[in-house]
């Protein structure tokens, strides 16, 4: 199912970046950030009572009014507190499933935007750490013999070594000339593969993945998910950001929201929207 929604949502985020894929990561940003709001704003006017919304809003602001007009008469100002309180509390649970609603879409392209913008290939001779987390539920496939097969422009530095805590294998490789490169994990019969970027001029790709029944397979579109029929869990490559980060997001995330924003607010009234 993951893998599937992943697709789709390449599909279509190719097909929105294709005119201006030759511009600056900001003027793609902007491209996205446009039907992400449009289409949050449509959820949005779809799922919420605009009608209650709009009648909630009005009377704040007619008590907020009150309060300064009778700022100095206590019985008016206590009496309108309440009202703004009351009226602010029914105004939010209005607004807030419509926005739990609104914000799946919007989180499925910023996943999107993490995925294209957020890192880079690895630096010619740049050492990284690769490694396969094991099912902890496959106790079997801990005591298995891993084998690292890499392709030419990819070194080995370091052989396997084992994190029986975490259920993880790991190795040190060093990165070769530019290129993409494929490198294949075998765990006694079973393998599985991990691409790996080298260049800085490879932005879209997967630090992780998982397997295809894994949910985290969402956060990670720009790779295959993992045949979830054998025992290991997830890959793993050690990536440098290609951007600052906040709160676990790259700053491309955050123009996104801030443009989002911007549009939302330009856009509420053509599209009938009141939040």
């Amino acid at each position: 199912m993951w893998p599937v929604v992943n697709q789709a949502l390449n599909a279509v985020v190719d097909v929105l970046l294709w005119p201006v894929q030759g511009l600056g990561d900001i003027w793609q940003i902007i491209v996205l950030a446009l039907p992400a709001t449009v289409l949050a704003l449509l959820v949005f006017r779809l799922v919420s009572n605009q009608d209650a919304i709009r009648r909630h809003k009005n009377r704040i602001k007619a008590y907020l009014l009150e309060l300064l007009l009778y700022k100095d008469d206590l019985r008016v100002t206590l009496s309108a507190q309440r009202h703004i309180l009351g009226h602010t509390m029914r105004y939010m649970g209005h607004a807030l499933l419509p926005m739990a609603v609104m914000l799946l879409p919007f989180l499925l392209i910023m996943v999107q935007v993490e995925s294209r913008f957020a890192f880079q290939g690895l630096e010619p001779g740049e050492s990284t750490i690769l490694a396969v987390a094991v099912d902890p539920e496959q106790q079997k496939i801990r005591q298995t013999a891993y084998r690292l097969e890499l392709p030419p422009g990819i070194q080995l530095e370091t052989p396997a070594v084992r994190m029986p805590a975490s259920g993880e294998v790991a190795w040190r490789i060093r990165a070769g000339s530019p290129g993409q490169y494929t490198a294949t994990i075998t765990a006694g019969e079973h393998a599985i593969e991990k691409t790996i970027m080298v260049g800085a001029q490879y932005t879209r790709l997967a630090p992780s993945v998982y397997r295809a029944d894994d949910f985290r397979t969402l956060g990670y579109p720009a790779e295959a998910a993992l045949d979830d029929s054998q025992p290991l869990a997830s890959a793993t490559v050690e990536y440098r950001r290609a951007r600052g980060e906040f709160a676990g997001l790259s700053s491309a995330s955050w123009l996104l929201f801030l443009f989002s924003i911007i549009f939302g607010f330009a856009l509420r009234g053509a599209l009938g929207v009141t939040f």
